[in-house]
Parts: structure tokens; C-alpha cells; sequence
């Protein structure tokens, strides 16, 4: 019997893990989670509109902590946002690229 639970319990462990791995594969790969999926803007209000949109992984609405330029150089704004139920933070990115082509027209 104690073998049985034994089981069950490194079963439902290795679920949980493969779960936990499949969400942050899934949140890096995203849009916007890193400078290479940055999100291309035209505006800076799409920037709001685009982190309206972004829902946390518990599904709370999220809050910008702070915003700035990439230290690279490249045309690209990092946003801070943290979860406003779980307070879970993360970064996403706007390519900005895009709307300087636009400014030189």
C-alpha cells in the first residue's frame, strides 16, 4: 500500500514539474519576452494598449513598474510589469524600429 502512494506522489511530482517547465517555455517564447520577440510598436501608445492586453500566468492584470531604453543601442524599450493579484514581476519588449523609419518620412 505504501508503495502505491509512493507512486502516486512521484507522479503527481513529475506532473507538476513537467507542467511548471511547459508554462515558462511557453512565456519565453511569447511575444515581447525577450529583445529578439520584441514587439513591434508604431506609437508609443500601443506600448499601453499592448500591456492592457498581457494577462500574468494567474491571469491578473499587470502593472508597469518602470520603462527604459535597451542598454545595447538597438531601437528597443524594455517595460517592467508586475502582477497586481500575485505580484509575480517580468520584462517585455517593443521594438521601436518601425516608428523611427516612419519619423524619417
Amino acid at each position: 500500500m505504501s508503495l502505491l502512494l509512493g507512486l502516486s506522489a512521484l507522479i503527481a511530482a513529475l506532473v507538476m514539474i513537467w507542467r511548471y517547465r511547459a508554462q515558462r517555455r511557453h512565456e519565453r517564447l511569447r511575444p515581447g519576452a525577450s529583445t529578439d520577440t520584441a514587439i513591434p510598436i508604431h506609437d508609443y501608445s500601443q506600448i499601453d494598449a499592448s500591456i492592457d492586453a498581457q494577462r500574468c500566468a494567474c491571469g491578473g492584470g499587470l502593472t508597469t513598474l518602470g520603462e527604459g531604453p535597451v542598454a545595447s543601442g538597438a531601437p528597443i524599450r524594455f517595460c517592467r510589469l508586475e502582477c497586481r493579484e500575485c505580484g509575480r514581476e517580468s520584462t517585455i519588449y517593443f521594438d521601436l524600429g518601425s516608428m523611427e523609419k516612419e519619423t524619417l518620412h
